[in-house]
């Protein structure tokens, strides 16, 4: 499913806007980096259980940011379920 990340349009990177699709019952999965930060990963990883969002997990916040086409390292990644993003 991570080359579904890396081609997607359909995606919010970096943890507000994650936080909000999973909030908002529009994330399909999230992705989370291994090194990001320990309150980062609490925060989403308790909106994806609370909402029963699949949660991924990738390597690195550099590896996470190459898969998403952003030039500054991401804590998480969220796939959309609609073109609606917000």
């Amino acid at each position: 499913m991570r080359e579904n990340l890396e081609k997607s349009t359909l995606r919010v990177v970096g943890l507000r806007q994650v936080l909000r699709a999973v909030r908002e019952g529009k994330a399909l999965k999230v992705y989370l980096a291994e090194d990001a930060p320990e309150d980062m990963q609490r925060q989403v990883l308790l909106a994806a259980q609370q909402m029963d969002v699949p949660v991924g997990r990738v390597g690195s916040m550099r590896a996470l940011s190459r898969l998403c086409g952003v030039d500054v390292p991401a804590s998480c990644a969220a796939l959309l379920k609609s073109a609606n993003k917000f």
